[in-house]
């Protein structure tokens, strides 16, 4: 069986760890006009222990949904964790976490990644973004972390390498737009 939970912090880490680290690139800050209008036509997950819910692109499928408020998805059915993550590929991690006193909900370190602020379920937010390597292997890397609370509320899109940044946080942000909180 392998490891199903990867907070953001030790994604990010191994992610880092693992990287030649590279420029992130320009980002797009609003989602497509294409991505907007399909999201109607979007499944929801809902996560009933921590009151969230999001909307996700047709044909992913939920891969994890444990402990309560952590669920993986992956746009290719035959991924079973993000070692599988190839070129064109997506894996969706979001969770619900109580927040450590001494660690955060998991932010990066200053200087692994550009960071931009930004709003979940009309939270004040944090982005943060890498692109690396690992191995022969580009992905670009998307936090978005929320509190309310003592909870922490997050959404994290890996994007395989062949997928323009652009076109990922055009993902990201059609996604994270549709995220509610009870």
């Amino acid at each position: 069986m392998g490891i199903k939970l990867l907070a953001p912090a030790l994604l990010l880490t191994v992610a880092a760890g693992c990287a030649g680290m590279g420029g992130s690139g320009p980002l797009m800050h609003g989602p497509s006009p294409a991505a907007s209008a399909a999201q109607g036509n979007w499944p929801t997950l809902t996560d009933a222990s921590f009151g969230y819910s999001l909307r996700y692109p047709p044909g992913w499928v939920q891969k994890f949904d444990e402990p309560a408020g952590f669920h993986a998805l992956a746009s290719r059915a035959d991924m079973t964790s993000l070692l599988d993550l190839a070129g064109e590929d997506y894996w969706l991690v979001t969770e619900a976490i109580p927040r450590d006193p001494s660690a955060g909900c998991g932010e990066p370190a200053e200087g692994e990644a550009d960071r931009t602020d930004t709003t979940l379920a009309g939270l004040p937010a944090k982005r943060f973004v890498i692109t690396g390597t690992r191995g022969s292997t580009t992905q670009h890397i998307f936090d978005v972390i929320a509190v309310r609370g003592q909870t922490c509320f997050s959404l994290q899109l890996v994007a395989g390498g062949a997928i323009p940044v652009d076109r990922a946080q055009s993902t990201l942000q059609a996604i994270q737009s549709s995220y509610r909180l009870r």
